[in-house]
């Protein structure tokens, strides 16, 4: 979805799901929040064992550019 000021984008799955505030081994997620900050954005995950995962991102963009 692309607005005024801003872009936000979901993906989802349908796999296995995960814990996001358990401690992870990769760098993925970790590489993926820096740069969603980077660019002055948010992100959110939510994702439970069994049930997938749904990644929720925006990011704020100059209208002038």
């Amino acid at each position: 979805m692309q607005e005024t000021g801003r872009i936000a984008f979901t993906v989802q799955t349908d796999g296995c799901g995960f814990d996001p505030s358990a401690a992870s081994r990769g760098m993925g997620l970790t590489n993926i929040r820096t740069r969603v900050a980077s660019f002055g954005g948010n992100m959110q995950i939510d994702s439970k064992a069994g049930e997938g995962t749904e990644v929720n991102v925006e990011l704020k963009i100059d209208a002038n550019t």
